[in-house]
């Protein structure tokens, strides 16, 4: 990198890196990846670049942990957190949910079921990442049971007050003319 360099990384966050009076600055695998990430358009969550975030990206992440290379939170480590950004906030699902289409169902049931005491990822139904599609998984599996995961964002408290008071203020007011 040039003496001074200012990048935008994927969350949109600006980084300066000083050369501290050298000719150039020396970047870290980390910021060399989101910066390659980002110019690319590779989406947060696509830790396989695939251009798809899928079960594998989900494999990925817990398979690697301690690994920045499959750091999906930004904070340049791969923890519990980056698996749970991924899969609760970015794919909007949860354990039991093999095909990730945000509802456990029977269709997930089948893909555990015929993958059942192999060894598989989340697609074929190991949903506590240990490997091994066991009884464990099944738990996980029917204690969310025909639980639908919301795939938009619930406004917070605050920001429902805010709503309900704007809307009887509008509604007082058409109710004047």
């Amino acid at each position: 990198a040039r003496r001074q360099i200012t990048y935008t990384d994927d969350t949109g966050t600006t980084f300066t890196k000083n050369g501290n009076g050298q000719d150039y600055a020396t970047l870290s695998l980390a910021e060399l990846r989101t910066i390659r990430r980002f110019d690319l358009g590779i989406a947060i969550g696509d830790v396989n670049e695939s251009r798809t975030i899928d079960a594998t990206d989900i494999d990925l992440v817990r398979s690697n942990a301690g690994n920045a290379l499959y750091d999906v939170d930004g904070d340049f480590d791969n923890d519990r957190g980056d698996f749970d950004l991924l899969v609760y906030n970015i794919l909007h699902t949860g354990p039991g949910d093999a095909n990730l289409d945000g509802v456990v169902n029977i269709g997930d049931f089948a893909a555990l079921a015929a993958n059942f005491n192999t060894v598989g990822g989340w697609a074929k139904g190991n949903f506590n990442t240990d490997a091994v599609v066991d009884i464990s998984d099944f738990a996980l599996l029917a204690g969310n049971f025909n639980r639908d995961f919301p795939r938009t964002a619930i406004p917070e408290p605050a920001t429902m007050g805010l709503l309900i008071v704007g809307a009887t203020a509008l509604r007082r007011r058409c109710n004047r003319r």
